[in-house]
C-alpha cells in the first residue's frame, strides 16, 4: 500500500509563495479526507498523526508568513487556513483569515487591480456563510452587494452564456457566488436563476476539454445549482 503520507512533508516549502502555499494546503485537506480525518469522530492511525503534525506545522508558518505576501496574492494562500486550522485545533482561523481579506480589500478599493475580484468575492462570502459582522455589514457588504449586481449585468449583456469578458473558471465561479445568494440579497435573482443555470450548463456540457481551474468551477458551478 502506498504511503502518501510522505507527501505531507511542509519542511521544504516556500511560505513566501502564495501558489506552494495553497497547493500545499490543498494537499493537505486531501490527504486528511483520505486518511479519515475529517470523519467524528476522526479515526486514530500514525499516517493521520503525522499529516496533523504537518498541518500544524503548515498553519504555524503560514501564520508567520502571511504578512509578506503581497496583498493581491494572499488570498490564494489563506485559502485552505480557516479549514486547516478547525480540523487541527478544533477552533476556527477566522482570525488571520480575516486580517489578510482586509489587506486584499484595502488593495482593492484603493486601486490595485492585481487584486483578483472573484477571489475577492468568494473570501468575503466564505465570511458571511459564516455569520461574520466583518463581512455581513459595513465595507464590505456594501462592495459585496454592488458586485453581484455588476456581475448580473454583465451576465444579461452575455444572454447568460460564456463570454470572451473573462476566463471560463471565472465567469462560473461569479455564476456560483451569485446562486449562492438569497433572492432577498438581490431583486430579480428569483426569476433569472434558471436563466443563470441552463445558460452556463450549455458551457458545461458542450466543453470536452477544459483546464483544471475550468474543470473545478464546473464541479463548483453544478453544486451550487444543486444547493440553490
Amino acid at each position: 500500500m502506498t504511503d502518501y503520507t510522505r507527501l505531507a512533508d511542509t519542511t521544504r516549502i516556500d511560505f513566501t509563495s502564495a501558489g506552494e502555499v495553497n497547493a500545499t494546503g490543498h494537499l493537505l485537506v486531501s490527504l486528511l479526507q483520505h486518511h479519515g480525518g475529517f470523519q467524528y469522530p476522526p479515526l486514530t492511525s500514525p499516517g493521520l498523526k503525522h499529516i496533523q503534525r504537518q498541518c500544524a506545522a503548515w498553519l504555524s508558518q503560514l501564520s508567520r508568513h502571511a504578512a509578506m505576501i503581497a496583498p493581491h496574492e494572499v488570498l490564494q494562500a489563506i485559502a485552505y487556513y480557516d479549514i486547516l486550522h478547525r480540523v487541527t485545533t478544533g477552533k476556527p482561523g477566522t482570525q488571520l483569515v480575516n486580517t489578510q481579506i482586509i489587506r486584499a480589500f484595502s488593495a482593492a478599493t484603493d486601486g490595485d487591480t492585481r487584486v483578483d475580484e472573484t477571489e475577492l468575492m468568494q473570501a468575503i462570502d466564505n465570511g458571511r456563510r459564516m455569520a461574520d459582522p466583518l463581512h455581513t455589514s459595513g465595507p464590505h457588504n456594501t462592495w459585496f452587494v454592488a458586485t453581484l449586481r455588476k456581475w448580473l449585468t454583465q451576465m444579461q449583456t452575455s444572454d447568460f452564456s460564456i463570454s470572451t469578458s473573462a476566463t471560463p473558471d471565472r465567469q462560473l465561479n461569479r455564476a456560483s457566488i451569485i446562486l449562492a445568494q438569497s433572492p432577498a440579497l438581490l431583486p430579480g435573482l428569483k426569476e433569472i436563476r434558471k436563466e443563470i443555470a441552463s445558460g452556463y450548463l450549455r458551457y458545461c456540457e458542450q466543453t470536452l476539454h477544459a483546464d483544471a481551474p475550468t474543470l473545478l468551477a464546473m464541479l463548483r458551478f453544478t453544486g451550487a445549482i444543486l444547493s440553490a
